[in-house]
């Protein structure tokens, strides 16, 4: 008897340890529309009533704290102990842990550090931790707390006038949530979100005048703009490559289990794997080179088409099964 129960509690922690995925959340850094750089020029969508100016940006870092995920019909599993230090010229691609997840809902986050962990000495932390000391710096002081966000540029005629702003302050700090189910990659769960930077400067009039550090005026106007205005879903990934994936029909949707595949028939040697949403493989098959393609797929839950070309990812759909 002793032995069938330690048998059945290894057979449990296996089970659990592999209903688990890797979740990983990505940002795609743009401005204007186009892949984040330093130094390039972009116009600002201009202040109260007046007309954008074009500028560089030379800084921009900002935080991200208390992400929080939703699933499975409205679980909420907040990522402990988490802050994220983003630089836009940087790749952000961070693991943010293992967990029980089949179909993700939404994530929400802060801009910013939530204000228990604000006023906390930077020095308390080891040097690789984002609340660590860092050059240039992040931290205003023990009471102020950290630079929620740090953005500087240059503007005006051959781009000679500098502008900053340093936003801070608990009054400042806001949280937002962003409807996703995520999509499963090499057995991981891939959050993207993209951000557009060009957007955090709506309503701020950019010229040599823009000098503000504080938690006031245009630090709030920037804050409030990372709420709202920044942060989007991403509606077209990468493949392994770096190349767009292209999109592809998938009808009915939701379905009952007949689905059709409508593919540019340009593809020569297509096939297919079928992902539930923790990666684990369902079925997969070889396409005909007809355009129009058929699969049933039996069981009920969300399901990510992963579309190749000569066994090249070229494409990722998510259909409902009812």
């Amino acid at each position: 008897m002793k032995k069938l129960i330690t048998t059945f509690s290894l057979l449990t922690i296996f089970l659990m340890a592999h209903s688990q995925t890797d979740v990983y959340f990505k940002i795609n850094h743009k401005l204007g529309g186009n892949s984040f750089a330093y130094s390039q020029t972009a116009t600002s969508p201009g202040g109260f009533g007046g007309t954008g100016n074009q500028y560089q940006l030379s800084r921009l870092e900002y935080y991200i704290a208390e992400i929080t995920l939703t699933h499975d019909s409205g679980i909420t599993t907040v990522i402990p102990n988490k802050w994220l230090l983003v630089n836009a010229s940087d790749t952000t691609n961070e693991l943010l842990g293992n967990f029980n997840i089949t179909n993700l809902q939404s994530i929400s986050f802060g801009i910013g550090v939530e204000q228990f962990a604000n006023h906390n000495d930077p020095n308390l932390y080891a040097s690789t931790h984002p609340l660590a000391p860092k050059s240039p710096s992040m931290h205003w002081g023990w009471s102020a707390g950290y630079r929620f966000v740090a953005l500087e540029g240059n503007t005006g005629t051959n781009f000679s006038q500098i502008f900053q702003i340093h936003a801070l302050g608990d009054r400042n700090y806001r949280t937002q949530t962003h409807n996703t189910t995520g999509y499963i990659q090499n057995g991981d769960l891939i959050i993207e979100l993209d951000a557009d930077y060009n957007d955090a400067l709506s309503s701020i009039t950019v010229n040599g005048n823009l000098l503000y550090h504080g938690e006031q005026n245009e630090a709030s106007t920037l804050l409030s703009n990372f709420q709202s205005s920044v942060f989007s879903q991403t509606t077209v990934g990468l493949n392994e490559n770096n190349q767009e994936l292209i999109s592809f029909g998938v009808s009915p949707n939701p379905s009952n289990g007949q689905v059709r595949l409508t593919v540019d028939n340009t593809y020569s040697n297509l096939s297919y794997k079928v992902m539930d949403m923790v990666g684990r493989e369902i079925m997969n098959g070889v396409l005909e080179n007809t355009g129009n393609h058929f699969l049933s797929i039996d069981k009920k839950g969300i399901y990510m088409i992963n579309l190749f070309d000569n066994g090249t990812l070229i494409g990722n759909e998510k259909v409902i099964i009812q």
